[in-house]
C-alpha cells in the first residue's frame, strides 16, 4: 500500500481509493489465474456445437399463400410447361396436385422494364427463355377472379437454387 502511495500521489490524499484499487487488482489477478488454469489443464473438455445431418432429403419448401385481396405467393412450385409467356406450374402435397396457370409479361420502354420480373436464386435478372420445364420457382402476383381455375398474373418469378 505504501508503494502505491509513493508512486501515485492521489492514493495519499484518498486512502479509500487505494484500498479499492488494491482489491480490484487482486480480484482481477485471481479471476485471470482461475480462468487460465481451467482452460489450460489437459483434461479440460470444451463443449462445441456440432452440425446435425438432416434425414429429410433436399426438397424445396412448399408454400401456397392466398390473401383476401387476391395476392398469391407460391413457393416451391415446379414448372410443368411453358407456352409463349404463359407458364403452367404445379404444387404437390402427397397425392394432391394443384396446377396453376401463370401469365407473365415482359415489356420494355427504352432501358426501363415493366411487367413480370424474372430473377435467379442470387437476385440477378434473366429472361423467360432461360426458364426450363422442371425448374422449381417462387411466384408472386395476383389471382385473376374471372377464371374458374387458378390463374395468376405474375409480378415476379424467381428460380430456386
Amino acid at each position: 500500500m505504501e508503494t502505491l502511495k509513493r508512486k501515485f500521489p492521489i492514493f495519499k490524499t484518498d486512502p479509500k481509493l487505494a484500498k479499492f484499487f488494491s482489491a480490484s487488482l487482486a480480484v482481477f489477478v485471481f479471476g485471470f489465474l482461475l480462468f487460465s488454469f481451467t482452460y489450460l489443464l489437459p483434461d479440460t473438455k470444451i463443449a462445441r456445437a456440432e452440425g446435425t445431418k438432416s434425414s429429410v432429403p433436399n426438397k424445396s419448401i412448399l408454400e401456397v399463400h392466398l390473401a383476401n385481396n387476391g395476392m398469391v405467393y407460391l413457393r416451391g412450385a415446379k414448372v410443368e410447361s411453358i407456352s409463349g409467356t404463359t407458364l403452367t406450374v404445379s404444387t404437390s402435397w402427397n397425392a394432391v396436385k394443384m396446377l396453376w396457370t401463370v401469365r407473365t409479361d415482359e415489356s420494355y420502354y427504352g432501358k426501363r422494364h415493366f411487367g413480370t420480373n424474372f430473377l435467379d436464386s442470387k437476385g440477378k435478372t434473366f429472361a423467360l427463355a432461360d426458364l426450363r420445364q422442371g425448374n422449381v420457382v417462387n411466384i408472386s402476383g395476383t389471382l385473376d377472379p374471372t377464371h374458374a381455375t387458378p390463374v395468376v398474373k405474375a409480378d415476379a418469378v424467381r428460380i430456386q437454387r
